[in-house]
């Protein structure tokens, strides 16, 4: 019989506490899948590497022929309609904001505009395995459906871009794909819908690889007055971004934090 002493027993629950925490493999959104219970990606490399950079407009925009609002007005765009992104310009326009976007349109400030990476129509995968996989949505936007049909009740608007766990796939009547997604809004409640399997991009496994996973002392430093964000390795500077952080009510906290857990998707409000 192995005998313990007090100090051990307290060692023990502490270790345990911890593990429960703080482990992600423990936490009920983080049951991530191993590579060997995947079925093979076909056709990852090419699909993913053909897209067009494309501008969703936030807003209604003006297109000019210079980087500069006193230069000719060209035209305008109205909400949700899309343009070829051609390149990225810097020229001033704001104290905190000098990026404008070349079209085939004109020059338009990029404060309004989502860039989105969009793919041609994706193929379907059937057997998307125990665990399923990370989808992208590869076009500017699509509909969220009650079921796998082109007629079922809309409840979402999807945008371009962002990401959902794929959890089954089906063909309709006329033979359309269709994949379920994962939908945890409202909090501590799941709930699936539907997408159009063509308008989903799985993501590829090196896309979402862990970055240099076993170097330690890694930071995010959030400059609220600069609004810059930058990642650190120890001292190393690694990358650095403009961001926007929260306004008065839902305020960015300061002080040192910790991140316990990090998700691929999460649907945040509705």
């Amino acid at each position: 019989m192995v005998r313990l002493t007090r100090r051990e027993v307290l060692k023990l629950i502490v270790a345990g506490a911890a593990t429960a925490t703080f482990s992600p493999l423990l936490h009920a959104r983080a049951r991530y899948p191993t590579t060997e219970s995947l079925p093979p990606q076909p056709g990852d490399n090419a699909v993913s590497a053909n897209w067009t950079w494309i501008g969703r407009a936030i807003y209604r925009v003006t297109f000019y022929a210079e980087p500069a609002t006193s230069s000719e007005r060209l035209t305008t765009r109205n909400r949700d309609e899309g343009f070829q992104l051609l390149k990225r310009v810097h020229a001033p326009r704001s104290a905190h904001n000098d990026l404008w976007y070349q079209t085939p349109l004109g020059y338009v400030h990029s404060a309004w505009v989502l860039p989105v990476r969009v793919y041609p129509p994706q193929p379907f995968i059937p057997n998307v395995g125990e665990w399923g996989f990370w989808g992208q949505l590869s076009q500017l936007y699509s509909a969220a459906r009650t079921a796998p049909h082109p007629q079922a009740a809309k409840k979402y608007r999807l945008i371009g871009g962002t990401v959902y766990h794929v959890v089954d796939a089906v063909t309709d009547e006329a033979g359309t794909g269709w994949y379920k997604i994962v939908d945890d809004y409202p909090p501590r409640q799941i709930n699936y819908e539907w997408v159009l399997a063509r308008d989903l991009r799985r993501i590829p496994r090196a896309e979402i690889a862990p970055i240099h996973p076993f170097i330690g002392n890694k930071r995010l430093e959030a400059n609220l007055t600069a609004q810059r964000l930058t990642c650190y390795e120890g001292d190393e500077l690694i990358y650095t971004t403009a961001f926007a952080s929260g306004l008065a009510a839902t305020a960015t906290g300061r002080g040192e934090k910790c991140v316990l857990l990090k998700q691929a998707s999460r649907h945040m409000c509705d």
